[in-house]
């Protein structure tokens, strides 16, 4: 994709494995002619991340959530944890990884600081 001037793109989330069309559950690129960021919104790991970095090569920034991902059984298909968010991060074949929502509200079983601690 040439991209001359700056977008704004909605791509595919994965809530909970089902297939939904709606801003609520997607993830989004900005695309300048500088730098390309992904914002990863909330979703569990999917096999997506890797199609997303083929067909948006070159992207910067991705920005992942790392929160509310305990206990597994439960919250593994909306939240990722530690080496999910790793394996999307290579996925999507981004060159720096931003986490993001860690800390932000207490909703999973994870102690405070857990990400960091383990």
């Amino acid at each position: 994709m040439l991209i001359t001037k700056s977008a704004f793109v909605a791509v595919t989330g994965e809530p909970l494995n089902v297939a939904v069309t709606s801003p609520l559950w997607a993830s989004y690129l900005l695309i300048t002619p500088e730098t390309v960021i992904y914002y990863g919104g909330d979703s569990g790991y999917f096999v997506g991340y890797r199609e997303i970095g083929r067909q948006f090569p070159n992207i910067n920034y991705a920005l992942l959530p790392l929160t509310a991902y305990h206990p597994r059984w439960f919250m593994h298909y909306a939240h990722m944890n530690v080496p999910e968010a790793l394996a999307a991060f290579i996925d999507l074949g981004a060159r720096y990884f931003i986490p993001n929502q860690w800390g932000t509200f207490h909703l999973g079983d994870e102690p405070p600081g857990y990400p960091i601690l383990a």
